[in-house]
């Protein structure tokens, strides 16, 4: 195989584990935000304590999101082994998940002509992880904030949430 074509191979599957990354992370996003509302609602059920309920909910989320991601590492790990670029899974996920997470790593190295492979993976890692993050904010802003306490014990409900924009 030319070189100008091994690049040219090594462009279209950079390109199309981008695209299945992100399908992945669409796919994933939307599956927790439908599940969000059936889970709030058994939790309610079952978790009476304000603290242990959301607890459990933004920790599940949470595992969730981990999930996707090691997900998307395994993805590119196998696009590493597919494409000669590593020879064995163990170094495959190693490398993709330090490459991913920007790490970067230690003793495993791929070459020359996989190089921009790895970058792409890098670029990307920290887009999903910035996603992952601003949905999981996105969620914790969606919890009623506590009710207060007042001088002699009492509780009164916590004032309206505001969205910023002077309406509650």
């Amino acid at each position: 195989m030319t070189q100008s074509l091994h690049y040219a191979a090594v462009t279209f599957g950079t390109i199309l584990l981008i695209m299945v990354t992100v399908t992945i992370h669409v796919i994933a996003l939307f599956g927790f935000q439908g599940g969000i509302s059936q889970l709030a609602e058994w939790e309610s059920h079952k978790l009476r304590h304000r603290a242990a309920r959301e607890t459990v909910f933004v920790g599940l989320i949470v595992v969730g999101l981990c999930g996707v991601h090691i997900l998307e590492v395994l993805l590119w790990s196998f696009g590493y082994l597919i494409s000669g670029a590593l020879q064995s899974f163990g170094d495959a996920f190693y490398f993709s998940l330090t490459t991913y997470t920007t790490v970067g790593p230690v003793d495993v190295v791929v070459g020359p002509a996989f190089r921009s492979f790895a970058a792409i993976e890098s670029l990307l890692g920290p887009i999903m992880l910035a996603w992952s993050t601003a949905f999981l904010v996105d969620i914790l802003h969606k919890f009623p904030p506590p009710p207060t306490r007042h001088p002699g014990g009492q509780r009164h409900p916590a004032p309206a949430h505001h969205d910023g924009k002077g309406a509650p």
